[in-house]
């Protein structure tokens, strides 16, 4: 009987040490999960004052418009003719 209650107390001996690293898993799980929000936090207010898509797609947009006008222009007052010889 002694025998056997000896290698429960060394099972539950095993368990306690278990749990306590668990414990400290968990505590530093909580500290890495804080330090991210942080950093989530951060990105967040990073990207928040980057133009959106269609800001960039409108003025792109807009530009080849303008290039595309303009060319238009230049050709039809003839200064975009071939040069002679080519």
């Amino acid at each position: 009987m002694e025998a056997r209650v000896r290698v429960l107390e060394t099972h539950v001996e095993y368990i306690r040490s278990g749990i306590a690293k668990l414990e400290g898993f968990a505590e530093s799980s909580k500290k890495d999960l804080a330090e991210l929000n942080v950093k989530m936090a951060t990105l967040s207010a990073n990207v928040a004052h980057l133009p959106s898509k269609g800001f960039i797609a409108t003025y792109v947009s807009g530009a080849v418009s303008l290039a595309v006008g303009a060319l238009a222009l230049l050709s039809r007052f003839g200064f975009l003719t071939p040069l002679p010889g080519h």
